[in-house]
Parts: C-alpha cells; structure tokens; sequence
C-alpha cells in the first residue's frame, strides 16, 4: 500500500479525472472512511452505501481539492457532511411519522418517543459493548472521537470541521472518553452515571 506522502503528492491528478489515482486514493482510505461512518450510523450496509457516496463525491467534487497536503482532512469533511446530511433526512422522516401515529392516538407513538434504555448486557463480545457504548454517546462526542481514530485528524482539523473553537473540540472528546468510560461501566453495572453532554 503506498504512504500517505505518496498518495498526497499524486492527488493533484485527482482534479484531471485520473482512474489511477483515484483508485489509488479509494483503496488506501476506504477501510478509515467506513469505519467512521460505520461507527457514526452502527449499521453496516448502511455505513457501505454511504461510504459508496462519499466517494462517488470524492470523484464529483476532485477539482475542488486545494493539494496542500490535507487530503485526510477533505475525505473526512466529506464523509462527515454525507453523515449529516443522511442524519437529518431520517430525523425529518421520523418527525413526519411520529406526527402522522401520534395524530391518529396510536400507542406505536408514544413507544417510538419514549426515551431509549439501555438493553441488558447479553455478550461477552468487548467490541459488541464498545459499540454500543459508542452508539449511546452524544453525536457531537462521538464525531470528535471518531474523527480522531480514524481520520487521525489533529484537535485543528476536527474543530475546522465541527465548526467548533479547538478547545470545544477538546472538551468533547474528553466528555467522550469520560462518558465511554462509565456507559462501559453501566454495561458491567459498576456504575449508573448520567451520560455528560458538552
């Protein structure tokens, strides 16, 4: 597989259409790209038609790559624009079909409103737990973590995304990595702490 270096000095062919590249450039950050989106929509065929579109926009938009060493940075602003994007379109859903049952006074309202809990630990699996944890965590905590473990962007690169001031950026994976810790906890009833939001 080729560095990150190389791959960065051959991503200004990306704005000529180059095959090549892009397919060099698919093959080295798709794992990265999934993985993120996977953990941001904890479901997988889900996370690989996203990731699909990610790149059919990687290829769409190759021109507007400035080539000044932040090709991971643009990948993940990207990625995480189309996880907003289909974010919103399901929230928008939702909100329209729970209007629609709670008007007719079906009682499948009420249940879908209700406030989620915790489902009882059945698995030993630690990554099962981690990513349900994950799941439970505020989005804006778990972009933050999870831009940083797979897009290995520094506290900068995720603030500029987030729109957020760095030491936001730095608070919230703190919040994060504090709330992982005692969801992790719960799940093992060692503790029954509220989840803290930023």
């Amino acid at each position: 597989m080729p560095s990150e270096r190389d791959i960065e000095l051959d991503a200004a062919a990306l704005a000529t259409g180059s095959t090549a590249v892009f397919e060099k450039v698919f093959r080295a950050w798709k794992d990265p790209v999934y993985g993120y989106v996977l953990r941001m929509v904890g479901d997988q065929a889900l996370a690989q038609d996203l990731t699909q579109d990610i790149f059919l926009r990687v290829m769409r938009s190759a021109g507007t790559y400035d080539h000044r060493g932040r090709l991971r940075q643009w990948l993940f602003t990207i990625a995480s624009n189309i996880v907003t994007d289909h974010r919103r379109r399901t929230k928008r859903r939702r909100e329209v079909l729970l209007e629609e049952l709670s008007n007719t006074g079906d009682a499948a309202a009420r249940e879908m409103s209700a406030p989620l809990t915790l489902e009882a630990f059945s698995s030993e699996d630690l990554q099962e737990s981690v990513r349900e944890a994950l799941d439970r965590l505020p989005p804006e905590q778990r972009s933050v973590l999870l831009l940083r473990q797979y897009g290995e962007l520094t506290f900068k690169e995720i603030a500029a995304l987030e729109s957020c001031s760095i030491n936001t950026a730095l608070s919230r994976m703190r919040y994060a990595l504090s709330n992982l810790k005692k969801l992790l906890a719960e799940k093992f009833e060692e503790t029954g702490d509220e989840v803290q939001r930023s």
